[in-house]
């Protein structure tokens, strides 16, 4: 098994000291009690991670914007602070006022969300850590809600990362090789995915010797349904259960055709618009019968009349029969009988029925 501590330093050899000393020291213990101690597991940890805190490069998050990266990142339709233009101009290179702004009382949603509830939490409880935990209620859940300085000392700078991982089960998403499942419930969307899958893969290839990683994953039984409805839907893909480049593939190609956003990514969004497709494409061929189905249809009405084709019929001969005495020919005349008249009955219906004309597909 690889060691955390080498793998860190071979893929980070940028990172801030305070990192390097916190891997050196603490990463192996730390990450292996965790369990974080497979060549999956370690790679997108570190993966996620070092694209939070840019590549190890941030301790904690300095708020200093210029008012172009300001309006960017905080700006209306951006984020829930709606900075306007005439603001960032006053808030740039600011970083205790913006961070009051964006993440304390000036933005009183956002300030209820973390859990900041007196003046100047913004600015002590900003991204903090290899996953910039921000706001009083992620540094109270990591400890650190009385001294969130601390955190950023080597022998605790990995600790709140490496609980939040746990805490959130975070072990079985990269036995998957789910990328897309870790950066949902890391980030609460897909930001910055095709930065973590750049990091993940130099880590994982380094880390496995140049293996595939999908191949190593463990088989996932919700992209086992998502690959039998693509198949469904015409795409020459295998049911494997694995994420593998012909899955993102046949994903794109569905998203291009139905007019989503293509990213490759079976979100929410895709999944139900391939559900509609399915149930679209079944109804279709219910509402617009062949002459086959026509056929079946016309005769449906004869067993409907008959008793589906004698079955309580027969469970009316069958009734008969259990009277001691009675001759089998009895229950076969009952049985024919029965049939000849539910075929007089039905002869109108027959007739109407093959009067309808036929919907051409």
């Amino acid at each position: 098994m690889i060691q955390p501590s080498l793998l860190f330093a071979k893929s980070f050899p940028k990172a801030s000291q305070v990192y390097k000393d916190a891997f050196a020291q603490y990463g192996d213990k730390l990450l292996i009690e965790a369990g974080i101690d497979t060549p999956l597991r370690i790679s997108h940890f570190l993966a996620q991670c070092g694209h939070e805190c840019a590549g190890y490069t941030v301790v904690r998050e300095n708020m200093s914007y210029s008012a172009g990266r300001l309006l960017a990142v905080f700006g209306v339709g951006k984020h829930s602070a709606a900075i306007t233009k005439s603001e960032a101009e006053k808030l740039a290179k600011s970083g205790p006022a913006l961070a009051e702004r964006v993440y304390g009382l000036g933005n009183p949603k956002k300030a209820k969300d973390l859990g900041n509830i007196r003046q100047g939490d913004g600015w002590r409880y900003r991204g903090n850590g290899p996953l910039q935990n921000t706001g009083r209620k992620q540094h109270a859940l990591a400890g650190f809600e009385a001294n969130p300085e601390d955190l950023a000392k080597p022998e605790n700078i990995l600790k709140p990362a490496i609980k939040f991982w746990l805490d959130n089960k975070l072990n079985g998403l990269a036995d998957k090789n789910d990328i897309n499942g870790l950066t949902k419930r890391i980030n609460g969307g897909y930001n910055g995915i095709a930065d973590r899958v750049a990091l993940f893969d130099k880590i994982f290839k380094v880390a496995s010797g140049g293996a595939s990683s999908w191949k190593v994953a463990d088989v996932d039984k919700g992209v086992e349904f998502l690959q039998r409805d693509l198949i469904a839907l015409g795409y020459a893909i295998k049911a494997d259960g694995r994420l593998g480049p012909a899955t993102a593939k046949a994903v794109s190609g569905f998203q291009k055709s139905a007019g989503l956003k293509v990213d490759g990514i079976a979100g929410a969004v895709t999944k139900a618009k391939i559900k509609a497709v399915l149930e679209a494409g079944s109804a279709r061929t219910d509402e617009r019968p062949s002459p086959t189905s026509r056929v079946t249809q016309v005769f449906g009405v004869v067993s409907a009349a008959a008793g589906t084709l004698g079955q309580p019929a027969l469970t009316a001969a069958d009734k008969l029969s259990s009277f001691g005495g009675v001759s089998p020919w009895v229950t076969y005349a009952c049985f024919g009988l029965t049939v000849v008249g539910g075929v007089c009955l039905a002869i109108p219906q027959i007739r109407a029925a093959l009067k309808t004309p036929v919907v051409p597909a």
